[in-house]
Parts: C-alpha cells; sequence; structure tokens
C-alpha cells in the first residue's frame, strides 16, 4: 500500500510539472481558473487504463488549497463552471462541515448540466442533483442528521427542477404514503411535470378524481414496444401504475390488470420489473379472485422461471399468507441472495 502510494505521488508531481501546475497558495487563482474552463468533472484520478486524470488533479488541489470561505463562495457563483462548482462542493463535503445544508438549500434551483468522468465512463448528470446526493451520503455516515435530511427532502420535491433530479424520482418511492402536505405538489409533479414516479404516491390519496390518470397509465402497456414486445421507443407509465394500483387496489382496475397480463404473457422479450409489478397489484386485492388470477398467470407460464421468480420475490416483500399456498405449488429456487434489484 505505501509502494502504490508512493507511485501514485510522483505520477502527481510528474502531472504537476508537465502542466505547469504550482502547488503552494500563490497558485490557486491558476488552478480555479482553470477548472472554470473545463468541462468535464472527475470522481477518480484513474482513467480506467492506468493514465492520470488532468481534472481530477485540479478538482483535488483545489479541495486542500481553497479556504473554506473561498470554497463556499465558489459554489455560490452559478455563473462558474461546474466542474469548478462541483469541486468546492465536493471539498467541503469532504470535510463534513455543517454549512454543507446550506449550501445545498442554497443552490436547490440550479438547473446547469455537467459531464461526469468516472474512471472509463462518461455520463450526463445535472450538478444540483450530485450536490444532494453527496450531502445525503451524510445521512449514513451520521454527520447530516435526520431533520436535516427531511429538510432537503422537502426542498428537492418543492424545487422547480425536482423533475430532473434523479434524486426526487428515488424520493418519490421512498416518502410514507398518504402523507397530506405532500399531496398537492405530488399531484402537480405527476400532472404538470410528467414525473411517473409520482403516480404510485399520488394513488395513495385514493381521491376519485385521480382514478382516470391510473387508467390512462396502465392502458400504456404498449407503448414504446414492437410487434414482438422489444422496447423500440419511450415507454409509457404502466409499471409506475402496477404501483399505484399496489397502494390502490380498485375494482375500476381489474379488467385492465388482466389485460396487461395476457398482453405480457404472449411477449417475446419481457420487462422483468412489469412481472413483479403484476403480481404486487394483483396480490394488494387481498381475495379469492386475486389468488385465482396469479394462479393463472404463473400456470400460463409454468416453463417461464422468471413469472416464479418474481412472484416470490414480490411475496418476500409484501408478504401474505393468502398466497402461501401459491410459493409451495409454484417453487423457485434463487441461485443467489443479491435480489431483483427493483424497487
Amino acid at each position: 500500500m505505501n509502494m502504490r502510494k508512493t507511485i501514485f505521488g510522483i505520477l502527481l508531481l510528474l502531472s504537476l510539472a508537465l502542466w505547469g501546475v504550482p502547488v503552494r497558495g500563490q497558485g490557486l487563482h491558476q488552478i480555479i481558473d482553470s477548472l472554470n474552463r473545463r468541462s468535464v468533472y472527475s470522481t477518480y484520478w484513474d482513467n480506467g487504463w492506468g493514465g492520470l486524470v488532468p481534472e481530477w488533479v485540479y478538482q483535488d488541489l483545489l479541495g486542500h488549497m481553497a479556504p473554506i470561505k473561498t470554497l463556499i463562495a465558489i459554489v455560490k457563483q452559478q455563473n462558474f463552471s461546474p466542474p469548478l462548482r462541483l469541486s468546492a462542493m465536493w471539498a467541503l463535503i469532504d470535510q463534513k462541515l455543517p454549512v454543507c445544508k446550506a449550501v445545498v438549500l442554497y443552490n436547490m434551483n440550479d438547473s446547469s448540466l455537467v459531464t461526469v468522468q468516472s474512471a472509463d465512463v462518461i455520463y450526463g448528470d445535472y450538478t444540483q442533483n450530485l450536490y444532494i446526493e453527496w450531502l445525503m451520503q451524510g445521512r449514513s455516515e451520521g454527520w447530516v442528521s435526520a431533520a436535516d435530511s427531511m429538510q432537503i427532502d422537502s426542498a428537492a420535491l418543492c424545487s422547480p427542477v425536482a423533475a430532473r433530479l434523479d434524486y426526487t424520482r428515488r424520493l418519490l418511492h421512498r416518502l410514507p404514503p398518504g402523507l397530506p402536505e405532500y399531496e398537492q405538489r405530488v399531484r402537480q409533479l405527476y400532472v404538470r411535470e410528467h414525473i411517473a414516479e409520482a403516480l404510485p404516491l399520488l394513488a395513495s390519496y385514493r381521491r376519485e378524481a385521480d382514478k382516470p390518470l391510473i387508467l390512462t397509465a396502465l392502458r400504456q402497456y404498449a407503448q414504446g414496444l414492437d410487434k414482438k414486445g422489444a422496447q423500440a421507443g419511450r415507454k409509457g407509465h404502466t409499471n409506475e401504475a402496477l404501483l399505484a394500483v399496489r397502494n390502490w387496489p380498485d375494482e375500476a382496475f381489474k379488467t385492465t390488470l388482466l389485460a396487461i397480463r395476457d398482453y405480457e404473457v404472449r411477449r417475446k422479450y419481457y420487462d422483468y420489473a412489469r412481472i413483479k409489478y403484476l403480481f404486487e397489484a394483483l396480490m394488494a386485492y387481498d381475495s379469492p379472485w386475486a389468488y385465482r388470477q396469479i394462479d393463472l398467470t404463473l400456470r400460463k407460464n409454468r416453463k417461464n422461471d422468471y413469472y416464479r421468480e418474481y412472484f416470490h420475490s414480490a411475496m418476500k416483500k409484501h408478504y401474505n399468507a393468502r398466497y402461501q399456498r401459491l410459493l409451495d405449488k409454484w417453487p423457485y429456487k434463487p441461485w443467489n441472495d443479491f435480489g431483483d434489484g427493483f424497487e
């Protein structure tokens, strides 16, 4: 390990010498200027092929050389480049400073895009999404309190850029159902901003006026698919609508659920999440009708391990003794204990 650190240190110094980067305080302005002219933020020093990433070197130097007041000022200046602001934000979070929450809240409406490099993987993200993701890691590490976490969640949910943040979409799946203070905002997110992940939470309020929204989404089951059932375009909101039915198993949805089931069993290509969500939706009715339909679904796919696998997965997450006999009738032995990876 010491040898690796020594080699890395030598590579860093050689790279700095080649690029003419100073390593003392008087070079801070040069580092800030360089990051402000860059378009890529790097999460790792290695480019995936054993080479040193130039962006990462400047990012690391900024964190070591800039005073806290300078870092805060950089993050608050949205006219600076995303790589520069992200470098400053990471330096603050790396020190687990209490001011991080206030800085993230200050930037809650930031809609700037950034290119991110993680080793040899390059992707796009929103600057504010990364701010929140980084800060909320502090919850599990113990330096971000539950109260601060709730404040960040509420601010993210109500932000005008909420639709662009992956964090918000995952948050909608985590929020407790039926909280009255969020009902209006959740409805806005689905109806006006078309965030599919808001539909299951919206269903938990069980408003008659929202039934057409759920039915419309359920009926999009063939949207974006070719004749064989392969994804060929932008998909609809059917999967989220199945989760909505799980939260609101109403008689009005039964016919469409069976239409989805009949369509799915004929598909050549599987939507694995939809299989599980369909079972969860049927199970929510907790009735002899649901028992028969689950049994029939498994019988129609008796040679398909995936249907048994995801029924067992659905039961593991939402166990109901009514369906225990179906576990025994349609056994499945998992080859691992990693879970299915779906919500």
